[in-house]
């Protein structure tokens, strides 16, 4: 699943309060497997913080890879809150099985918290 099914399949949010676009995606990780990663933009659709590149994943791995894909993102236009949402194979060592997890930062992408996408 990895190298073939899943693309990059960008997700943008805009904050109208704020004046900021962010930008979410899936792409190749340094272990292997596919993380998402968001990128803050400014009005002028320009990186808006930190050195230009690739930004460190939304979620880290831990001891063993796993896939973070199709990511979904939105903007709570009251609070700021950014959200971040996706498929995650975490908890499968196998990397078939996933869940839907997300983060969200009340910070404009600063740090991120993980939240339950849904109770069981």
């Amino acid at each position: 699943m990895p190298g073939r099914c899943v693309g990059a399949a960008p997700s943008v949010a805009v904050d109208l309060q704020r004046a900021s676009i962010y930008d979410a995606w899936s792409g190749h990780a340094r272990n292997r497997s596919r993380d998402v990663f968001v990128r803050k933009l400014d009005r002028r659709v320009r990186y808006a913080g930190g050195p230009l590149g690739t930004p460190p994943p939304l979620v880290r791995d831990g001891a063993s890879p796993a896939d973070q894909f199709l990511a979904a993102s939105a903007v709570d236009q009251r609070t700021g809150a950014v959200w971040v949402c996706f498929y995650d194979t975490r908890g499968d060592p196998s990397r078939r099985r996933t869940r839907f997890s997300c983060e969200v930062s009340t910070d404009q992408g600063s740090s991120w918290q993980e939240r339950p996408a849904a109770d069981d």
